[in-house]
């Protein structure tokens, strides 16, 4: 159990703000990665239906995480079988949707460091380029 913070405590911070989808499916395999992937309790989490789907939604909390937090690094996760983009959940839709996001982060934060993945539904996370 995490101790909750006294006035007088110092908060330590996270270094990264992901962006994943709301689906339940991926919550578990998701946690798991998290942790080894960044750390417990090191980044801040946006769950938005679709991910970056809804990019101004998603811009604006990373804004937030940028400024309240200070984070440092980006982390866009979309995955397979998105019901939120329905038939045009496609495994090519959402990498460039997710490459256009990066994109639109690299202009408006260029001190981000931005990392995509590919999330399956069996687990695996797939880096993108």
């Amino acid at each position: 159990m995490i101790p909750p913070l006294s006035p007088a405590s110092t908060p330590i911070l996270p270094r990264a703000v992901v962006v994943t989808c709301f689906d339940f499916r991926l919550q578990q395999a998701l946690e798991s990665w998290l942790s080894a992937t960044l750390g417990y309790a090191n980044y801040d989490r946006v769950s938005l239906a679709g991910s970056v789907k809804d990019w101004d939604a998603a811009l604006a909390q990373i804004a937030l995480a940028v400024r309240l937090h200070g984070v440092t690094q980006a982390c866009l996760i979309a995955h397979e079988n998105c019901m939120a983009y329905q038939a045009e959940g496609t495994y090519e839709r959402l990498t460039h949707d997710l490459r256009q996001a990066r994109d639109s982060l690299r202009r408006d934060h260029p001190e981000l460091e931005t990392r995509l993945f590919y999330q399956w539904l069996d687990g695996r996370f797939e880096p993108i380029e």
